[in-house]
């Protein structure tokens, strides 16, 4: 039986604990899919915001996603939970940097208990000016800023070409229901 040299024994044990360590910090930037995720990672928690990094091309940063957020086909991010079931484990299991949410940063409390250090991002979509604005805030956000405000003027330039197609038409009235249980509608000038 071979006998190990207590100052081998340390080399071989280190070596393997600095192995482990290189394995884990690579590991950390695949999602669960094997799917390369850029820094910073992001969770979003609004389909909304998902469908804007999509057509941003800034999908590559989305480390986790909800139930109804829509990917293009082709595309699998890790599931971590809904704005009615937000569960710590999910969320930090993908190792996220900003969290993209419409609802409000309190709803996190739990995960910022446990890792202070993500950023939670809240933004308000109500109007069409608002998708332009969060265009361009998402590009930021991610060190994008010619990407998002690109992307913002060229939607904002199509916003005034629809106006000005549409300008000489009379106004109409809209209804937007949501639900089909129990429908509920929002008349005004949103959208």
């Amino acid at each position: 039986m071979e006998r190990i040299e207590p100052a081998s024994f340390r080399v071989r044990y280190r070596s393997v604990h600095c192995g482990l360590l290189i394995f884990l910090l690579i590991g950390c930037n695949h999602d669960h899919g094997g799917r390369q995720v850029q820094s910073p990672r992001v969770i979003s928690f609004s389909p909304a915001l998902t469908q804007i990094l999509n057509d941003l091309g800034l999908d590559n940063h989305i480390a986790g996603v909800t139930k109804y957020c829509k990917l293009p086909e082709g595309l699998t991010i890790p599931v971590v939970g809904d704005t009615l079931n937000i569960r710590v484990e999910p969320i930090l299991s993908v190792h996220p940097d900003i969290i993209l949410t419409q609802t409000k940063s309190r709803e996190f409390e739990s995960v910022l208990k446990m890792r202070p250090e993500i950023q939670i991002e809240h933004f308000q979509i109500e109007t069409l000016g608002d998708i332009g604005l969060a265009m361009e805030r998402l590009g930021n956000i991610l060190g994008e800023g010619d990407t998002g405000k690109s992307a913002k003027d060229d939607f904002e330039k199509r916003l005034e070409r629809i106006k000005m197609h549409t300008s000489n038409d009379h106004p109409r009235k809209v209804l937007f229901v949501l639900g089909y249980d129990h429908p509920r509608g929002q008349v005004g000038i949103h959208f």
